[in-house]
């Protein structure tokens, strides 16, 4: 679909170079449904897409069941936020980074994208993301109007009042009568400055308010009054003027095909969000907004320093098949467990805990076929500074190499999984391969052997050197050590491992090529 609002954008440009005329009282609005939205078709977003124009997703934990994921598609307010996700991406993420662009189209169209696939998949949400420096603004205008806030949940728009009655400020536009509401404060306070030139006794009694978009809209839904034809939306002139520089140089598209999402990195999910189904009207409305600010941690408060991360969230089965497939046995003096992480032609490299081979010894890796693998000792690298060690071993066979995450921002209730090879005790006769479910409990800084993770998942001796496994079935850690109670020979309580994160940064110190496995540090 062809982004077309190129004409409402430059009659919207007339903004800056008109006097503000006249101060009215404050007015109720509402306004018919379309007519209310058309508001809209002047507002660039940006969004964050593949080659295809097919909207990239991002993961979060869903605030309703912290055990599932929902998938966020993200429509930035600025051009530059969204260039920063991209760079963020090609490092994090090289597959989606290199090939995704910034494509724009106006908020009416994000709208109707969010309409389109509400009821299509209950596991996506869609938000309009503003600048930190909007959001600050918006958090200094109401201190400064006296009232004690902490965060700011919503898109802000930011007004003029003034006056006798302090009414709302009103400017003429092409002959016309117009109550403005911007999206930049910095374009707001540009007009005053107009005003100040133009009438200085008049602008001393101007006063920066600021409200959300979601109360705009819902009131433009809800009230009458007849100055409703009179309020208008403002774009930031920066953004406006790069949507309108990229339509003139590219036919850039958006897929609004629900069935389009299928093509992206993200797989959908069938978990409820927030019981809205049901639900048929598309405005936006009170229980919409109550949505957003349930979800303020991990949407509003996000900016270009705290980026959006892809990930594919899975059902517990998956997770399980994965583990399976990519957790490996090391057989030796200490018996322990592995994870595959990369190949480079017929060597396969297995990453544990340095105390699992440690003692130089005759090793075994048994993979998930049961194949037995020989490993030279000589090939074993001994990670500094932490209880990591890669491992090699030759195979003509294919293995599935497990997916690494070292972008994962772990939070302290997050689902895990962590897989390894029990070894025999009490209970357990033979090595058994095991997967278990829990949560991180917290975390412990500047552990000296890297040991900052810790989980309530049930281990067992010989787990140690497994993976930890994010809900999507990513590593972002490795499991190693135990503190509890015993039980049956086995070990529960306080679980620790160590960030993937560690691998990363210390792979490179005894000569493991990243690049060449095609592994990637966060930066």
């Amino acid at each position: 679909m062809k982004i077309i609002y190129k004409s409402v954008m430059l009659c919207l440009l007339e903004i800056s170079i008109v006097i503000p005329l006249l101060l009215e009282a404050k007015i109720a609005i509402a306004l018919p449904e379309a007519e209310a939205f058309k508001r809209l078709d002047a507002i660039p977003v940006f969004a964050v897409t593949n080659q295809e124009g097919i909207p990239i997703l991002a993961s979060i934990p869903n605030p309703k069941d912290r055990t599932r994921q929902i998938q966020v598609a993200t429509f930035f307010l600025s051009q530059q936020d969204a260039q920063a996700l991209i760079e963020k991406l090609k490092s994090s993420n090289p597959s989606v980074g290199m090939t995704a662009k910034t494509t724009s189209l106006s908020m009416r169209q994000a709208y109707d994208l969010k309409v389109k696939n509400k009821y299509k998949s209950e596991s996506l949400v869609f938000e309009f993301l503003p600048p930190k420096q909007q959001i600050d603004a918006a958090i200094s205008v109401l201190r400064k109007n006296g009232q004690n806030v902490r965060q700011y949940n919503d898109v802000p728009l930011f007004y003029g009042t003034g006056g006798r009655d302090s009414g709302l400020l009103t400017i003429e536009q092409k002959n016309k009568k117009v109550i403005p509401f911007y999206f930049s404060k910095q374009d707001l306070q540009g007009m005053l400055a107009q005003l100040e030139k133009k009438d200085p006794q008049l602008s001393s009694t101007v006063k920066v308010e600021v409200t959300s978009l979601s109360k705009v809209l819902d009131s433009l839904l809800k009230e009458n009054s007849a100055g409703i034809q009179q309020i208008i939306l403002v774009p930031d002139k920066y953004s406006l003027q790069y949507a309108l520089k990229q339509q003139k140089s590219s036919s850039s598209q958006i897929a609004l095909n629900p069935s389009e999402y299928k093509k992206t990195p993200i797989s959908e999910n069938e978990n409820q969000i927030y019981g809205n189904k049901g639900r048929q009207s598309p405005k936006l409305t009170q229980p919409e907004i109550e949505e957003r600010k349930d979800m303020s941690n991990q949407t509003a408060s996000r900016s270009v320093n705290t980026p959006l991360s892809v990930t594919t969230p899975k059902s517990s089965e998956d997770i399980y098949q994965i583990a399976t497939e990519v957790t490996v046995s090391i057989e030796g003096t200490n018996n322990g467990s592995g994870v595959l992480i990369a190949k480079d032609s017929g060597s396969y490299y297995v990453l544990t805990c340095k105390h699992v081979v440690s003692q130089e010894d005759t090793y075994t890796i048994v993979t998930s076929d049961n194949s037995r693998h020989s490993v030279n000792y000589r090939s074993v690298k001994l990670l500094p500074n932490f209880d990591l060690a890669i491992v090699e071993f030759t195979s003509n066979e294919r293995y599935r190499l497990a997916q690494i995450n070292a972008s994962q921002q772990t939070r302290q209730g997050e689902s895990i999984y962590i897989s390894g090879f029990t070894s025999r005790g009490l209970a357990i006769k033979l090595p058994t391969q095991l997967t278990s479910e829990g949560r991180i409990s917290g975390f412990q800084r500047n552990e000296p052997e890297g040991y900052e993770l810790l989980y309530s998942n049930v281990t067992a001796p010989g787990m140690s050197g497994g993976p930890i496994l994010n809900e999507s079935g990513q590593v972002i850690g490795i499991h190693g050590r135990a503190e509890g109670n015993s039980a049956s020979g086995g070990k529960v309580g306080i679980n620790l491992g160590i960030p993937i994160n560690f691998f990363i940064k210390t792979a490179p110190q005894v000569g493991i090529n990243l690049q060449k496995l095609k592994l990637k540090a966060e930066r």
